[in-house]
Order: structure tokens, then sequence, then C-alpha cells
């Protein structure tokens, strides 16, 4: 049996979404931006594709921009807000815990001179919205706060955050990485102080090289690259009319099923976590309050997650350590949460889908017990 939780890193492509994908391949293949029927044709397809994803999130479609994946969407929310909002003043806030996609833009711009302040948060809750707003003042820029921590799991309030923040100073722009949440954790953006939001396909069953980036009415971001001016000259360069179709399409298949799942991953979530506490010297380090039941991160004391990692995949089971984009890095996010290096060195994360079966996690948990006593032995 392979058993594939990796789900935090990418998901499986479904069908419904690969047949779309080669049906704009085959039929749809024009440039949207030429004038004849073949252009017309693929705009059409393309701007079918925005409505869906705009419908996904319950906002217009013409605040919804195409971007290469959820890292361009979120460079181009963090670097086209402080551009815009350079005159304002030069402070920026955000968590320590965010995901490299926009840690590491927020690094750059700190070397550029901003003053970029990250507040450390905690797994076992506090006021983030209060937090927030107490740092905030008439030099604040722009505020950028994830959904979900893709390590963790913990889900941050950031309706609530955002409109801490807009009371604090309604000039502020607020961004917010929703790519481990979007199609899986409620929330609404039509009433929300929300300013920007990024998501990405290949994290809900869609292709990977897509995502979007979505730009409430009357925030302005200016763009940071520079071209033909497509997607309102933020990701400029002829789109992926394919890919951003697969996007549409994996919302429409996932939209009404993502309650369903919710509650189907709340009880595999809780069925996971009471077999891994019957399994000697197992850790677990996601939350059991604000958490996304999509993901846990666990590991067994006093073995390294890589070794670990490894001897669940000769078994034909696929976990990751941490971010798949660290590469088996030492995780800067578990240090942040203040995790001993101990257990940060030991963890894995576990990250599941609406194909997840309890069967697979019953074999996890027997080949996981497994590992603690034969790795021990050797």
């Amino acid at each position: 049996m392979e058993i594939y939780l990796d789900n935090g890193a990418t998901t499986k492509p479904s069908k419904p979404v690969i047949r779309r994908i080669t049906e704009v391949l085959s039929e749809n293949w024009g440039n949207p931006s030429s004038l004849h029927q073949k252009g017309i044709q693929a705009e059409t397809a393309l701007e079918e594709a925005r409505e869906q994803v705009a419908g996904g999130l319950k906002i217009s479609a013409e605040t919804v921009r195409f971007s290469p994946n959820g890292t361009s969407a979120i460079h181009g929310a963090l670097f086209g807000a402080v551009r815009a909002m350079r005159r304002r003043g030069d402070k920026i806030l955000s968590t320590a815990v965010e995901h490299a996609a926009a840690h590491n833009p927020l690094q750059e711009l700190a070397k550029e001179g901003y003053k970029v302040e990250m507040l450390s948060p905690s797994l076992h809750g506090q006021d983030f919205a209060s937090e927030f707003a107490g740092k905030v003042d008439e030099k604040t820029i722009l505020v950028n706060v994830m959904m979900v921590n893709n390590e963790t799991g913990q889900i941050f309030p950031v309706e609530e955050i955002a409109t801490a923040v807009k009371r604090a100073n309604a000039q502020t722009l607020f961004h917010c990485d929703a790519v481990q949440g979007f199609m899986k954790i409620p929330f609404s953006l039509k009433r929300s102080n929300i300013d920007l939001l990024s998501v990405s396909g290949h994290k809900i069953h869609g292709p990977k090289g897509i995502g979007g980036l979505y730009v409430k009415k009357g925030a302005r971001i200016v763009p940071t690259m520079f071209g033909g001016g497509q997607e309102g000259a933020i990701f400029p360069g002829t789109e992926n009319v394919a890919f951003a179709c697969g996007l549409g399409e994996a919302v429409v298949q996932q939209g009404p099923k993502a309650e369903e799942f919710l509650k189907k991953m709340t009880d595999l979530n809780r069925y996971l976590r009471q077999n891994i506490q019957a399994i000697n010297d197992t850790f677990i380090l996601s939350p059991t309050a604000q958490a996304s039941p999509y993901i846990l991160s666990l590991g067994i004391k006093g073995i390294r997650s890589e070794i670990l990692l490894h001897f669940l995949e000769a078994r034909r089971i696929y976990v990751s350590s941490g971010s798949a984009c660290s590469r088996g890095k030492k995780s800067r996010v578990l240090a942040a949460y203040g995790i001993p290096d101990k257990l940060a060195d030991s963890a894995i994360r576990v990250s599941m889908s609406g194909d997840t079966m309890r069967e697979e996690l019953d074999r996890f948990c027997e080949v996981l017990e497994e590992a603690g006593k034969s790795i021990r032995r050797s």
C-alpha cells in the first residue's frame, strides 16, 4: 500500500482538473491578448476560470489576479504594497513563523531600510488581534499574517487581526497568505478588512505553477514586474490559460466538498492524535485548538526527522520534515515557536487531504511504532 501523507507540500491533481487542462491545451491554446477568434476563445476560458476562483472566495472576479504560483502572488502583494505605501511610512509587521515565500521577501525589505517587526506566536493561544493592533502606529504601512501555518497547522484569526489593525490605522494594508487555508478553512473576504490574499493551485488538487492574488477594491499596490500589462500589470506576461482553468476547476470540485472534508479531517485528526499518543516516546507539536485538521506535526523523541522520514519512505509512506521548501534544513518556524531543538530535530509533518483514509493512518501508526523500536535497536 502506497500512503501519501504530504499533502501540505502538494496534492495529487484531480482527474477533472487534468481533463480540463488537457481540453484547454488542445482547444483553447490561443493567446488571450490576441484579437482574433483563437485569442477570444482563450480569453473566454481565462475569464471563466477567474469567475470560478472568485466564486470560491465569494468575491467579484475583477479583484482576482492570476500569478505564476503562490510565491509570486505573495511576492507581488508584499513588494507591491510597500512600494505603493512608501510615502506614508516604513514599518511592516508580520509573524516570525511565516512561510519562506513571505519571510524571505520581508527580510529583503528589511535590507532596503524598512522596519520589519516579527511577532513570535505561541502554540497555545494568545490575543493576536490586540497584540498586532498594539504594534500598529501611523508609520505602519503593511501587516502580513498567514492564515494557516504550514508546519504546525496553527490557524491565525486573520479576519479579527485585520479588523483590529484597521481600527489602529485605517491606511495600513493587510495581506494574508491563505495558501494552506484556501478551500479548507472557512473564512469570508466579502466583509473583511483583508486587502490582499494569496492562494495556490497545487494545494487543492489543482496544478503546480498557478496561483492567485485577491486585491480588494480600493487597495492600491504597484507592479514590481514590467511587461505587457496582463493581470492588472501586477503579473505581466502571457497568462497560463490552461493552468488557470485547472485552478478554476479545482475550486469548482473542492467547493461543494469543503464542509464535508473539514468534518472528515477533524475526525481523522482526532483519531490520529489518539493513536499517536498510545505509542511510546511520541510527541505532538500541533495545537489542539485553533488548528487546521489537515496538518499534524509529530515525532518520536530521540529519532531525527530525516531518519524517521526515510524509514517511512522505505515502507511507501510519504511525509515531510517540516516545510517541503526547507529541503531538510533546521526549521526556522519551530525555533520561532520556542520548540526545543531536540524536539524540533525529530519533528515530521503529516498532512492529509480529502482522499486520506482511516486505514492509511492505521498503517502509518503501525510503522511509526515499528520505527521507534527498530531504529533504537540499530
